[in-house]
């Protein structure tokens, strides 16, 4: 054995090699890059969906640290994939972040009742989103 080989507990190897994913949902393909772009930027991996239900095949093969989710979309929308989330004993402590272009209080009321952290209206930005990550995250400073 190599006397220069010291060997990193498991829990800080996993620590140090760990990635921050976010899920972004949104059947815009538009809205996925431009949201997919701040979140590289900002260092993340993604991971994207075009509505909810993707999204749940999504996270069914691995829970990212945060979703970014439209909250009109075919399938399964926003909300509902909010509140599938929240009921899913893995995965509901994952912060959500809606992004719509609804701006009424009884769209923010949906968001809140389903378990959305925060709720930024479309156009967004990007320090806006960045802010919400960190403070729902903990990677203040990161």
């Amino acid at each position: 054995m190599d006397e220069t080989y010291v060997p990193v507990p498991a829990d800080t190897a996993a620590q140090v090699s760990h990635v921050r994913t976010a899920l972004i949902v949104d059947d815009s393909l538009s809205a996925r890059r431009a949201t997919a772009q701040i979140m590289r930027d900002a260092g993340y991996e993604i991971r994207t969906a075009i509505d909810g239900l993707d999204a749940v095949a999504r996270i069914d093969e691995e829970l990212p640290d945060v979703i970014l989710v439209d909250m009109e979309m075919p399938r399964m929308n926003g909300l509902e994939l909010t509140s599938h989330v929240r009921a899913r004993k893995l995965a509901r402590h994952i912060p959500i972040i809606m992004i719509t272009s609804r701006s009424t209080q009884k769209h923010r009321q949906q968001g809140d009742a389903a378990g959305v952290d925060a709720y930024l209206v479309k156009p967004f930005s990007a320090d806006a989103l960045l802010q919400h990550i960190n403070r729902l995250t903990d990677n203040a400073g990161v």
